[in-house]
């Protein structure tokens, strides 16, 4: 271990880096029933997130506002490439080469809210099949036009009975 005179600690580290408080050569290592990073800003905002490790699950936490807030988690057993990045900004759900801007490999279920009333079920799984493109135009509380993109075959979908009822 290092103490430079300026105050900065290496650990593995000859001649730490001056940018840090503190730099590690190597792993980092967290355990406990509940090990956690914790980094807050000093500024007027105290903005404080904790990543942590709870249950098996990841998580990243705002532990600034009250309550709970975990605005980002995955579970233990989460399969590789669930959710990937590219570095166009396209973001793949289970692909890692995601074509567009989001790109699901696999069923879509999407869920809606007309006007004010309650979420209804816009799209089902059962309705997209793996490999098509389809685009969703709500055109009332109570139906949508469905666009299978490879047949141009537009639809009309009831979102009261989440299923299609028609050609358009």
């Amino acid at each position: 271990m290092t103490i430079t005179s300026s105050g900065t600690v290496g650990i593995n580290q000859g001649s730490p880096s001056s940018t840090y408080k503190l730099d590690v050569g190597g792993g980092i290592r967290s355990s406990g029933d509940a090990p956690s990073y914790t980094l807050r800003e000093d500024d007027a905002s105290s903005q404080t997130w904790l990543m942590a490790s709870y249950g098996g699950t990841f998580a990243v936490r705002d532990t600034t506002v009250s309550g709970t807030a975990y605005p980002f988690q995955i579970e233990a057993a989460t399969p590789s490439n669930t959710l990937f990045l590219d570095s166009s900004g396209n973001v793949g759900v289970g692909t890692t080469s995601p074509n567009e801007a989001l790109e699901v490999s696999g069923n879509i279920q999407f869920t809606t809210s007309v006007g004010t009333t309650s979420a209804r079920p816009a799209v089902s799984s059962s309705t997209l099949a793996n490999g098509r493109y389809f685009s969703l135009i709500l055109i009332s509380k109570s139906f949508a036009v469905l666009l299978d993109q490879k047949a141009f075959q537009p639809l009309l979908y009831s979102l009261i009975k989440s299923k299609v009822v028609s050609p358009v």
